[in-house]
């Protein structure tokens, strides 16, 4: 895609010409007003680091993203056998707490 503006400081038409790179930044490849070559090139070069330091942050946040999510399922199926060893153990405590009932009625008894 290209487009066409004003310079503001020179006035001057600026020709851009654009190409999708990565995820979808637009890639600066050409400047018409008078910048020198190696500015363009500091530009270019600049551009091309953000292209690879952005890349090389979603990889890690995919990354980490999917190591958080794995630690969120373990941790889910975690409380499910807890909640289940709860429930075992609450149920045998109140039949313990039946059986010791029924005890001390007898000591009252004999």
């Amino acid at each position: 895609m290209c487009a066409s503006t004003h310079c503001l400081q020179t006035g001057h038409n600026i020709s851009m010409s654009y190409c999708t790179k990565a995820f979808g930044t637009p890639y600066i490849q050409r400047l018409a007003c008078g910048y020198s070559k190696q500015s363009q090139r500091a530009i270019d070069e600049l551009q091309r680091t953000v292209v690879e330091v952005e890349s090389k942050y979603k990889t890690e946040l995919g990354r980490v993203r999917k190591k958080y999510d794995q630690q969120f399922t373990d941790y889910e199926s975690q409380i499910d056998i807890m909640s289940r060893s709860n429930g075992e153990l609450s149920r045998a405590n109140k039949a313990l707490a039946a059986r010791v009932k029924v005890s001390a009625l007898l000591i009252l008894l004999i």
